[in-house]
């Protein structure tokens, strides 16, 4: 009798032992699959910050590039304003110059074909009446 229990006693040790290990294997199964889960998220989570970072960086480059562009085009309009501005003066500067030596020799002229000495100056509120 007393073999006999003890043999079931065995039975059930080694029973309770296995069911023991069972649920350790299968409460560490669960813990890895959490922990593969986490790094999962982690990893998705990582990659979609870094793609929308990607996203970022590149419309702020796409931002300075069209900034830039529109500096140049800024620049080159106001060279090209400043250049037409430099040439219109240029030739208004020459029209005048001309006109000047034009006017000199008319007086120059007028001074040989005209012989009549001008009249002296009078001030303004003594004018001689004219036919009086």
């Amino acid at each position: 009798a007393f073999e006999k229990w003890k043999e079931a006693k065995e039975v059930y040790l080694k029973e309770k032992m296995l069911k023991e290990k069972h649920t350790e294997m299968e409460k560490k199964i669960k813990e890895q699959k959490a922990v593969m889960e986490k790094k999962k998220e982690n990893l998705s989570a990582f990659e979609r910050w870094n793609d929308r970072k990607e996203h970022v960086i590149k419309e702020k480059k796409r931002q300075e590039m069209i900034e830039k562009k529109k500096i140049k085009t800024l620049q080159a309009e106001r060279q090209e304003k400043e250049k037409r501005a430099l040439e219109q003066y240029e030739q208004w500067l020459e029209r005048k110059e001309r006109k000047d030596k034009i006017e000199k020799k008319q007086k120059k002229l007028q001074v040989v074909l005209d012989d009549d000495p001008p009249p002296p100056w009078s001030p303004p509120g003594k004018t001689i009446p004219a036919g009086r």
